[in-house]
């Protein structure tokens, strides 16, 4: 059952949640918006569905995974857009009938529940809006977590415009560096790495400003006095988007588009800012395990990740992230974007460089890091 709008999913819900047990498939940060939602307008319902439930960031209800589904006739919530067909087959593997499965059309619907658990999510997202253009016709350097990258190359970069993501801040002991900006769109960055406020607010010591989704457990901390550098964004799904539509937000005060990496974020928030020169540093693309489009996985040599960043990061945490995703990149998802971020800076007077030592990223032109500091 495809669901177009929010009315006729609670109308839905509401006949049968006292006939037949309803569960949330998904325990991530999007089935997250669905317990909200289903609370807030007093909904009886058992619990979530997810692959590696011990891993799951659901925190309303207890998790189980699809092996534990035992009836058939109960209500399954599909809280992913982008992965709602996969959810389904495993659903539909297990004996659930394509009636009993709930999913949805866009994830305008999930943003219309959050809204209506949290209050206008626009009041957040327009406080971007004091960066637009601030930094007209400079240059700047988004940051990968890459083998490839050295602390040398953060040295170098101390007084340049800098954007940096996720787990930079393994490499804060070996240097005065610390990005102009910082990014992290992924809950299980919180959930796993930074899951208090005091380890989140070190991060961002140094930084002019953070930018966070609003689907993490950082969007907890969006009225408190001292978050006044933090600024949430709503994230739209890259594949989900027809691909007629330009897939990079021309304002990132109403939402950016963001699939498989959080660098293609940075780049629309280095263009929004108004930098005309974009250079990529630390930008591999290449993974020990890539998933190609016809769905075959190739293993390569060497590692995912920074070495420094390795070695920092929590056994626990490195473990929990390996097994959850089964440590398989979607390449050429990743290529797709950067494809669409090249076409958008070709088209609008903008220049992109892969400044990145070796790695596998050709979209954009190569220039040697070292010749331009």
């Amino acid at each position: 059952m495809e669901i177009n709008y929010i009315n006729e999913f609670l109308e839905f819900i509401n006949h049968v949640q006292n006939e037949k047990g309803i569960y949330i498939v998904g325990g991530g940060r999007y089935g997250k918006v669905f317990g909200y939602y289903l609370n807030a307008n007093n909904v009886l319902w058992n619990g979530y569905i997810d692959r590696c439930p011990q891993y799951a960031e659901a925190d309303i209800k207890k998790v189980i995974s699809y092996e534990e589904i035992h009836e058939l006739n109960d209500i399954f919530i599909i809280s992913s857009i982008c992965y709602k067909q996969e959810m389904k087959e495993c659903l539909n593997a297990k004996g659930i009938l394509d009636e009993n499965i709930i999913t949805f059309s866009c994830v305008d619907i999930i943003w219309e529940m959050f809204s209506q658990c949290f209050g206008c999510y626009q009041e957040y997202t327009g406080k971007i809006q004091k960066f637009k253009n601030v930094h007209l016709g400079k240059r700047c350097f988004v940051i990968g977590n890459g083998p490839s990258l050295q602390i040398e190359d953060l040295h170098k970069l101390k007084d340049e415009y800098t954007f940096a993501m996720n787990s930079i801040y393994c490499m804060y002991p070996y240097t005065e560096w610390r990005p102009t900006y910082y990014v992290a769109v992924s809950s299980d960055l919180f959930s796993m790495e930074l899951s208090d406020k005091n380890s989140f607010v070190k991060v961002i010591e140094g930084c002019k400003a953070a930018f966070v989704s609003m689907l993490t457990k950082a969007f907890e901390y969006r009225n408190d006095k001292d978050m006044d550098k933090v600024y949430y964004i709503k994230t739209c799904s890259f594949e989900n988007t027809n691909k007629s539509v330009t897939r990079f937000s021309e304002d990132c005060s109403q939402y950016m588009y963001c699939s498989s990496t959080v660098l293609y974020c940075a780049l629309q928030l280095a263009v929004y800012m108004g930098f005309s020169d974009i250079y990529l540093i630390g930008v591999d693309c290449s993974f020990s395990k890539e998933l190609d489009e016809d769905g075959s996985i190739n293993v390569n040599n060497g590692t995912d990740y920074n070495t420094i960043i390795q070695q920092h990061l929590n056994v626990s945490v490195m473990d929990k992230f390996n097994k959850k995703f089964e440590n398989v990149h979607s390449s050429y998802k990743t290529i797709e974007e950067y494809s669409v971020a090249k076409y958008y800076a070709d088209t609008h007077n903008i220049h992109i460089y892969n400044a990145t030592r070796g790695g596998k990223l050709e979209v954009f032109e190569r220039v040697d890091f070292d010749s331009l500091i």
